[in-house]
């Protein structure tokens, strides 16, 4: 009698835990029958889902855009964009930038659009047109070449994720990586069509003009339409024929940087410092980069495809057009695919042969390829059923909706104090003259500050001490760079400067790679001593009060 009343208690409890096992079941198969309907509801509306993307990207880039101030490399572009005329422009860029001229006059244009410089936030919003243009191309370039593999919300869903890599980021950027992506992907829309049977010449044309605008965008574009030569190597292999007025679009393009090969050598004359240059580590630390959040949200994504248990047979089935064996990437597409991948790779392998200085935008790119595989690999492994499209879509969204309210808030925030502080540092000490140790600094201050701090601004040039202190000699130049973008700030000599002026501040940072100054004053026993920290909208925040070390 005793073990029958202790089994009955047991018994009970099973069966409340069985029936409270299969209510959970039902609900969760409910759940995800919702999650198919709404995947299929969705995939059938393209237009919706074009629209929202569309839509979502004027939210998150136009605010970005217009809030955040332009920084130095984009204030070169700035500048270059507000020259007299394009004959003017294109002589000044010969002189302070390396870069192909087409985000330049896009620049041009843009700069003098009716408003564009009403106040600094209608300028830095006008100067990223070209780039906002081409983020958004890329975007739609990449819906348009999955659509038809994949589906629209799988392709809906590849673009978000890519929004999630570094990519979002230099897509309200003033310089011309966002825009090489939009070139890139519409390259690969042309190609195609031109490797079509029948096609229509004006795609041979397209290409031909497409690679010349790469390729007048950045030379970073030679890695990029060196992938469609190789894919088209392939495709005269597969078809055992040369398709001569294609070939010949696709080399034409490669004459813009041979008219820039002078310009290109003149960079074997910078030093750069040890800190920026690339590494056997950047290879692999780079590709982390770029995937940024979108890694994380892919494992996100598949753990939760893999808890709801996707089969083909659980739910409605994708339609067969939808299938991964219907409309399978081609030997050409797939090496196209791979070697822009390896564009960052075989970029900074090129930085580490000339010593230069390498940073993670340059291979921006390749973000394009990797979300794309990202995605392919989860429509294969999930048979591609719409519920991976959602869940993907879901989980890349919310991150979207963390990233620009914070970046807009701090910017916001960031004006308002740096508003307030420019009465507290900037007022520290007025008689006496201000050193920028950093040329990111000084480019920066002639774009934002008054013309009364601007009389007191200075940056100081020693090509050996910058040699020896900092390994780098990137601001060697900035008295050309002053005297053409008209700066109201000095730049002199060090030495020239030390013999009028024994006493001065220097709003600089000590350990930064880059900057020598403050590290030649202290070897040359000079007095430091630090005023304070102060929020700046600067790189550099601790400003100095030195006291030259007086020789008898």
């Amino acid at each position: 009698m005793a073990n029958t009343t202790d089994i009955l208690p047991l018994s009970s409890h099973g069966r409340v835990l069985l029936a409270l096992q299969n209510r959970i079941q039902r609900v969760h198969a409910a759940f995800w029958r919702q999650v198919d309907r709404v995947g299929v509801w969705l995939d059938a509306r393209e237009a919706l889902l074009v629209a929202c993307l569309v839509l979502a990207y004027i939210v998150i880039v136009f605010p970005l855009a217009y809030f955040r101030p332009l920084w130095h490399d984009e204030l070169f572009t700035y500048n270059i964009g507000l020259s007299d005329n394009l004959t003017q422009m294109m002589d000044n860029l010969r002189r302070v930038d390396l870069n192909p001229p087409l985000i330049y006059i896009l620049n041009y244009v843009t700069l003098r659009l009716p408003g564009a410089l009403a106040n600094d936030h209608t300028a830095s919003l006008a100067a990223r047109l070209p780039s906002i243009a081409g983020g958004l191309m890329a975007s739609l370039g990449v819906f348009v070449l999955l659509r038809r593999r994949i589906g629209p919300l799988f392709s809906c869903a590849t673009v978000v994720l890519l929004w999630n890599t570094l990519f979002l980021p230099y897509a309200c950027e003033d310089r011309p990586y966002a825009l090489v992506c939009g070139l890139l992907v519409l390259l690969a829309i042309a190609w195609q069509h031109a490797t079509q049977a029948g096609r229509n010449p004006l795609w041979v044309a397209a290409v031909c003009c497409i690679g010349c605008g790469l390729l007048g965008s950045h030379f970073m574009g030679s890695f990029l339409l060196l992938a469609f030569v190789v894919a088209e190597v392939a495709q005269i292999w597969q078809r055992r024929r040369l398709d001569i007025s294609l070939c010949f679009a696709l080399l034409v393009p490669f004459a813009i940087p041979m008219l820039y090969r002078g310009m290109i050598s003149t960079t074997g004359s910078t030093i750069y410092p040890l800190a920026f240059q690339p590494s056997g580590w950047t290879f692999v630390v780079e590709y982390l980069v770029l995937l940024g959040t979108s890694l994380i949200l892919f494992i996100v994504s598949w753990v939760l495809c893999l808890e709801a248990n996707t089969t083909p047979e659980s739910v409605d089935q994708a339609p067969s057009h939808l299938t991964p064996s219907s409309v399978p990437p081609t030997l050409p597409e797939w090496l196209l695919l791979i070697v822009v991948l390896l564009e960052p790779m075989m970029f900074t392998a090129l930085f580490m042969l000339r010593h230069a200085a390498f940073f993670g935008r340059y291979g921006l790119p390749g973000c394009i390829p990797l979300a794309i595989l990202l995605v392919l690999f989860l429509y294969r492994r999930f048979h591609g059923l719409r519920r991976t499209a959602v869940v993907l879509l879901a989980v890349s969204a919310l991150t979207l909706l963390v990233y620009p309210i914070g970046s807009i808030t701090r910017a916001i925030r960031g004006g308002s104090e740096n508003d307030s502080s420019k009465h507290s540092w900037s007022q520290v000490s007025p008689e006496l003259p201000l050193v920028a140790a950093s040329g990111l600094t000084f480019v920066e201050m002639n774009h934002r500050e008054s013309s009364d701090l601007l009389r007191r601004t200075y940056y100081l040039t020693d090509r050996q001490a910058a040699i020896a202190y900092a390994h780098a000699t990137l601001f060697e130049n900035e008295a050309e760079t002053s005297r053409i973008f008209h700066f109201r700030g000095q730049v002199l000599d060090l030495r020239s400067f030390e013999a009028t002026h024994p006493r001065f501040l220097v709003l600089g940072t000590l350990d930064y790679p880059e900057d020598w100054l403050l590290r030649k004053l202290l070897a040359d026993g000079a007095s430091l001593r630090l005023l304070g920290k102060y929020e700046t909208s600067y790189k550099d925040k601790s400003l100095y009060e030195v006291t030259l070390n007086q020789k008898p």
